[in-house]
């Protein structure tokens, strides 16, 4: 079982980066003024949104998105990191490309989980990259600020001891089969997925603790508009932690879907996200 298609005339394509060949996807509908640019999560990969590409494509956006290295059709070793800095570096790359491909200069950034944190680490240490490539604001989903997952202390030791000498290392994920939405289609296919991967890079893991802390220290700092989609139920990231950081954040709108699972996005009740994020970003953007 695969993934919904993408709609028709999406393009795809390669983009070479410092020790990684992106895989990127993006369709333009004629005369769109805006864009959004699509960040999918650790494990993830971008083809699994065709109903959001579709969605959003059909109301005259622009929709473009990438997988991260090490993940979906992208080059590198499965989930493997060796500096968050690669995925902020990979983003601005990609954004540039979208940016020039598409001919939209204004965009909004989408980032769902791992992609959140990168979204928003972006956001308070790339501020003025970000308004070089025209995004006037940011959306993230179920934002990877803090893990609800159990990680045994001993797993977590052992990760830190060997993320510098071992840094290809993975370990299988845990946590038990937990699932990510309550769409029993959407499980399926994330179940069957052959692009998912189930275990955890012993460095991603340090590199995104690292930027975890810094980027809840520095919520205050972001002034961009900044919307805030947590599913409350989620089994993945904790949800307080995304409304602790909105709450210290005087540019953040912060919605909660208490039944929801962690995929939002893929979630049975998805259209009624799908239509507030529509809703968020057509506020106050003419054209």
């Amino acid at each position: 079982m695969t993934p919904r298609p993408l709609p028709e005339g999406t393009q795809h394509l390669t983009l070479p980066v410092p020790g990684a060949r992106l895989h990127l996807a993006g369709i333009t509908p004629d005369g769109a003024g805006r864009g959004l640019f699509l960040l999918p999560g650790y494990t993830d990969h971008l083809e699994r949104y065709g109903e959001l590409f579709a969605f959003f494509a059909g109301r005259g956006l622009a929709v473009w998105a990438m997988d991260p290295r090490g993940h979906g059709r992208s080059s590198g070793l499965r989930g493997r990191l060796g500096r968050f800095e690669e995925y902020l570096d990979d983003l601005h790359q990609a954004l540039a490309t979208a940016r020039e491909r598409s001919g939209v200069a204004r965009w909004a950034l989408l980032g769902h989980s791992t992609g959140g944190l990168v979204a928003l680490s972006s956001l308070i240490r790339r501020p003025a990259a970000l308004a070089r490539w025209g995004v006037e604001r940011v959306a993230v989903t179920s934002p990877l600020l803090a893990i609800r997952l159990p990680v045994p202390p001993l797993r977590r030791r052992l990760g830190e001891l060997v993320s510098g000498a071992l840094p290809w290392l993975s370990l299988p994920a845990g946590g038990g089969d937990y699932a990510n939405s309550h769409d029993p289609e959407q499980e399926a296919r994330r179940r069957a997925d052959p692009l998912i991967f189930k275990w955890v890079n012993v460095r991603w893991f340090t590199e995104v603790c690292r930027e975890m802390a810094f980027v809840n220290a520095h919520a205050a700092d972001v002034d961009l508009p900044l919307l805030c989609l947590q599913a409350g139920a989620d089994r993945v990231v904790a949800p307080a932690a995304a409304r602790a950081w909105c709450a210290r954040c005087p540019a953040a709108t912060y919605r909660e879907y208490p039944e929801m699972f962690h995929e939002v996005l893929l979630e049975t009740e998805r259209r009624a996200v799908f239509a507030d994020l529509a809703a968020w970003l057509k506020a106050d953007s003419p054209g």
